[in-house]
């Protein structure tokens, strides 16, 4: 089966926020207020040593454990964002000047074509997939994303290319 699709830049930018929050969601919602529990044991373990109780040391070493894996996250995650938003934009430039793509899907391998490049992949060179709200992300042993989504593919195309891919690789 032979796609030929042209770029969308809002199904382009729906489809980066989707595969950001399947990598990065988790442990953002992990860490979204573990801050707030960190802030709170330093301030009463800081008060307790104040009073004169050595528990308040314990306190301050919990509060560290959970301040510490934050802000490495929080920079990690912060410099993560910087850059996919400056690459967003450098593909949404680029792919609007030359905005067809061709996708084959055949029984022995996966065809990428674009303006600049053309990839030919066994299945055996993908890792997994995964279907997030009407998108495919099929991902190679080297963790590069290929995305198919269903309005764009179109609804009897998405079926037949899912059906081919779950023959193929499995979740």
């Amino acid at each position: 089966m032979k796609l030929e699709l042209n770029f969308n830049e809002s199904i382009y930018r729906k489809q980066m926020e989707l595969l950001y929050n399947s990598g990065f969601g988790k442990n953002v919602e992990y860490y979204k207020n573990s801050h707030y529990l960190g802030f709170v044991l330093l301030i009463i373990g800081i008060c307790s040593i104040i009073n004169g109780q050595n528990f308040g040391y314990a306190l301050i070493v919990f509060a560290l454990g959970v301040l510490i894996p934050y802000f490495i996250f929080y920079f990690k995650n912060r410099k993560v964002l910087k850059n996919l938003v400056f690459e967003q934009d450098n593909i949404v430039s680029i792919y609007t000047q030359n905005p067809k793509v061709i996708l084959e899907f055949t029984e022995t391998e996966f065809k990428y074509k674009d303006y600049n490049n053309e990839r030919d992949f066994n299945w055996a060179d993908f890792l997994t997939y995964n279907i997030i709200e009407d998108n495919i992300f099929l991902f190679t042993k080297n963790y590069e994303p290929y995305i198919i989504e269903k309005e764009e593919a179109g609804e009897e195309n998405y079926e037949n290319i899912l059906l081919l891919i779950e023959s193929k690789l499995k979740k």
